[in-house]
């Protein structure tokens, strides 16, 4: 995965996300956000925090605030907070109040050259304004400790190609 600094007329920096090209294939590897394996590490009136199993060198949390809830990365030191109210879904469907709504993550890596490399991170939303059970897959390009959304879709086999694709997405910062 390429990490580009831009500078647009001396003034601003760009972080720019990706790769102009992948040479490698693609894997997936999981982890739990079930409630079971995760811990309740802090809780407050209507808030939870609980430290899920780390993956790959990347702590995960998931929080839950009066029934919203996102997935928090924590990479060298920095919170990495992954929230689906980030992107737009598919219409008709709009976030209020998002949740995570499966009991994992996926972590696609791109492999090569004897060597993998995390490309993003995908799981699944739902929003408690939504019909019951309709949820969507929350894809996100992350690269170290920087991040950026790539979209809201419905299909795992979307939700992949949006990761592997090599989107490259430009951030004024490590996350919003």
């Amino acid at each position: 995965m390429n990490k580009t600094i831009l500078s647009f007329f001396g003034f601003a920096s760009v972080l720019v996300l990706g790769s102009p090209a992948f040479a490698g294939t693609f894997v997936s590897e999981y982890s739990s956000i079930a409630a079971k394996d995760c811990k309740i590490v802090k809780s407050g009136v209507g808030y939870d925090i609980a430290q899920c199993p780390s993956h790959d060198g990347y702590g995960v949390s998931v929080t839950d605030d009066e029934g919203a809830s996102s997935v928090i990365l924590k990479a060298k030191g920095k919170d990495i907070l992954l929230t689906a109210d980030a992107v737009k879904p598919e219409p008709p469907l709009q976030f209020q109040l998002p949740y995570v709504a499966g009991d994992k993550l996926e972590w696609r890596y791109e492999t090569g050259a004897g060597k993998k490399t995390l490309s993003g991170v995908i799981f699944r939303v739902g929003d408690q304004s939504w019909p019951e059970k309709q949820t969507v897959l929350f894809v996100t390009r992350v690269n170290g400790d920087a991040f950026c959304p790539l979209g809201a879709v419905k299909t795992n086999e979307a939700a992949r190609k949006l990761v592997d694709g090599g989107k490259a997405c430009a951030l004024a910062a490590t996350q919003p």
